[in-house]
């Protein structure tokens, strides 16, 4: 997954936390495209099979509220998609996410940190996209 410089390094740290698999990221572009965001916003889409992570990021976008951040289930890819303000990300969801993993220690094996799974694949069941078919 190519990820972009605004947007990166929060979907790295997200790849590190235990049941969370980032599928699809954009971090806000001058001049949008297909399913870019505008310049200024964010989204990440994963599967969450952490509950624990889940319910404390569900408290956490509800006590900011819309537009500032959203997060929204997908039925038909099981997904989740978690989106707001780039502010947000930067002054929020980053200092969180890492205060999430040094309170819970909820971190994958170090060895799944840089594998990546292609949307819309439950990453428990299926292949990654950086496993080479056989």
């Amino acid at each position: 997954m190519r990820l972009d410089k605004s947007i990166a390094s929060f979907v790295k740290t997200l790849n590190k936390v235990d049941g969370v698999y980032p599928a699809s990221s954009c971090g806000g572009h001058k001049k949008p495209r297909g399913s870019q965001q505008k310049l200024g916003s964010f989204f990440v889409i994963m599967t969450i099979k952490n509950q624990n992570f889940l319910e404390q990021l569900q408290s956490l976008v509800s006590e900011l509220g819309y537009p500032l951040a959203d997060l929204e289930y997908n039925t038909l890819h099981e997904t989740w998609a978690l989106s707001g303000f780039i502010d947000m990300k930067d002054e929020v969801f980053e200092p969180w996410l890492e205060e999430y993993l040094l309170e819970t220690n909820e971190y994958k094996p170090k060895n799944q940190w840089d594998i990546f799974h292609s949307y819309g694949v439950d990453p428990t069941k299926k292949k990654t996209i950086n496993e080479k078919s056989s």
